[in-house]
């Protein structure tokens, strides 16, 4: 479901960690390139500590870097590789949740049609069937066998229902761990 994978997406904290890092790489390779860069300063200097020479004194100016033998380069050949890795990372991290999404999806869907099945009728079925038993029992129509069989059918319908109950609801929790703790 789109709906699901957006709110993955948003709230899963492997998917926002991994996209924090490969920004922050970004940040770390576009900080290298900007080393290469001219640096322009400005300085403004007010002399307070003598009053008797007084005056101000404002400095313009810029830095460069001459001699970097290959650090430089290297800082950037560096950063984007580690980038690289970082974006890798990330589509993996994505891919695997995306799966993880669709298919604790997939199981919650089955679980609860199972349970619904169990709701809209098999469960009422078996019931009536015991009921009908007992009064076929009662009025020496039907064997205590049958009746014991009866019983035997409703109670494992029941815990067949409750199984199913149980699986839905792990199944509602194992999808809400994976779109991030939020159900949309």
């Amino acid at each position: 479901s789109p709906l699901l994978w957006k709110t993955a997406h948003d709230h899963r904290a492997d998917l926002r960690s991994a996209r924090f890092t490969r920004d922050a790489r970004e940040a770390n390779l576009h900080e290298g390139k900007l080393q290469g860069l001219p640096d322009l300063f400005l300085e403004l200097r007010h002399s307070s500590l003598d009053p008797t020479t007084g005056g101000d004194s404002l400095r313009v100016g810029f830095t460069m870097p001459l001699f970097d033998y290959g650090r430089l380069r290297n800082d950037i050949r560096t950063a984007k590789a580690t980038l690289q890795v970082q974006e890798a990372t990330l589509q993996e991290t994505e891919r695997l949740a995306k799966l993880e999404v669709e298919t604790t999806y997939r199981n919650w869907e089955l679980a609860k049609k199972s349970v619904e099945a169990f709701q809209k009728g098999r469960l009422e079925q078996s019931k009536e069937l015991l009921n009908m038993t007992q009064l076929g029992y009662e009025k020496g129509a039907n064997s205590y066998l049958e009746l014991v069989d009866a019983q035997n059918v409703y109670r494992a319908e029941q815990t067949d229902y409750l199984r199913e109950l149980a699986t839905y609801m792990t199944a509602k929790a194992l999808l809400q761990r994976a779109v991030g703790g939020v159900l949309p």
